[in-house]
């Protein structure tokens, strides 16, 4: 480029996602959560001077502030979940905020805190982010049951000019009712036969 060299790096940093050479996405996770921590400490301050700090706040600072942070283009590294480091970096914060939530000693297992804190692991809901995400570019439909198919759009060219729409006559039942509106019913449905 204009004989300048490009200089190789072991990562790269592209609309807030830290992409590695081994595409493990490990210092990623660990940046996120660096930053997580950091502005749960600072909404901490600002929320105990004015409400006080109980459960329900902590649980709405991680529910609206925390997990969106920690979310953040989880379809693109949502495979590296599976890897047992990230699975511990992603436990390892929530832990503290569920501790926190359910006012548990600290020594209380990870497990236990998220039950009674009423959290969803971070790694399924990450997981749960990319299914929805391909499920709605209908990409993958592994998780439908089997005869099941997932309703798809209809591209405007391919529906029907509204001149040709089928148009629905009306006929009253009972001439002597106030409300003659509630018992109208079909009375010929072009384009189909009635019943």
């Amino acid at each position: 480029m204009a004989g300048s060299q490009i200089n190789l790096v072991e990562e790269i940093k592209v609309l807030g996602l830290i992409i590695d050479t081994r595409l493990n996405f490990r210092s990623h996770v660990a940046a996120v959560c660096k930053k997580s921590i950091e502005i749960y400490k600072r909404l901490a301050c600002s929320a105990k001077v004015t409400w006080g700090l109980n459960s329900e706040i902590i649980r709405i600072i991680y529910t609206a502030v925390i997990e969106p942070i920690m979310m953040y283009a989880s379809n693109t590294w949502a495979p590296a979940t599976e890897l047992e480091m990230i699975r511990s970096a992603l436990s390892s914060l929530q832990r503290g905020f569920a501790i926190k939530i359910c006012r548990a000693y600290r020594t209380v297992s990870l497990t236990s805190a998220m039950i009674l804190a009423g959290l969803l692991p971070l790694d399924l809901r990450i997981r749960e982010a990319e299914a929805l995400y391909k499920a709605k570019k209908g990409l993958s439909m592994d998780y439908l049951p089997p005869g099941k198919e997932l309703e798809k759009d209809i591209a405007n060219t391919e529906r029907p000019h509204p001149a040709k729409a089928m148009s629905i006559e009306y006929e009253l039942v009972d001439e002597s009712d106030p409300d003659p509106l509630e018992n109208c019913r079909p009375a010929n449905l072009h384009g189909r036969q009635q019943n």
